[in-house]
């Protein structure tokens, strides 16, 4: 007797992440590798997403021992990251211009540490010019559901650590020379600096890129 065998399409839905739907067939056939054994026997599926977050279809169909045609309903996969929190109720300005209406999320670890730098430069700042501290501005933390933040829209700039809501760029242009330097202090104290300066190479360098220690 014969076994039906299952072949699967692969579909990816992320429009907020994705540059163009060229990329979406070119990176959907290596994120899942799907495996048949048999009719009475149990198929295993082995996701792979280091980058994406969105709607993944698995669409099934194959053969049975008489030639006739299987199909079923395609399985969707929500591949997102759970539980990172909106940093949009802390004191900063998101300038955003790649992922409008996106890009300001955080675990909730890292959002506390956020909060507590904001408040200790607004309280350094205040205590060493007698005026009040100016806005942080930020280009981005996280995508809402996670996954690669293509902020030039290439497939091309990685932004490591914004894929998993433990990173925030910070703007030093808004920010006077006597403000720079307390920002500088306070993130020290309890989040890393470490990396100076732009991230991506050939990218211009205007911000701070800060991450837990």
């Amino acid at each position: 007797m014969k076994l039906a065998r299952s072949q699967t399409t692969r579909q990816v839905r992320a429009p907020t992440q994705w540059p163009s739907p060229k990329v979406h067939r070119t990176a959907a056939t290596t994120m899942l590798r799907t495996r048949s054994e048999g009719l009475s026997q149990k198929a295993s599926v082995t996701v792979y997403m280091p980058e994406v977050a969105g709607d993944v279809a698995v669409n099934i169909g194959g053969r049975d021992p008489n030639g006739g045609t299987l199909t079923a309903d395609p399985l969707i996969f929500e591949v997102r990251l759970k539980d990172l929190l909106t940093l949009s109720d802390l004191t900063m300005y998101f300038n955003i211009g790649s992922h409008s209406g996106d890009g300001f999320y955080a675990t909730s670890v890292f959002k506390s540490s956020l909060q507590n730098m904001i408040t200790k430069f607004q309280t350094k700042v205040l205590a060493k010019t007698f005026s009040s501290a100016s806005i942080i501005e930020s280009q981005g933390a996280t995508l809402s559901w996670g996954g690669l933040f293509d902020i030039k829209r290439d497939w091309q700039t990685p932004h490591c650590g914004h894929r998993d809501g433990h990173a925030l760029d910070v703007s030093w242009q808004s920010l006077t020379t006597a403000e720079q330097q307390i920002l500088s202090d306070v993130v020290d104290q309890s989040i890393d600096l470490s990396f100076y300066g732009a991230e991506a190479p050939g990218t211009s360098a205007n911000h701070w890129h800060v991450q837990p220690k």
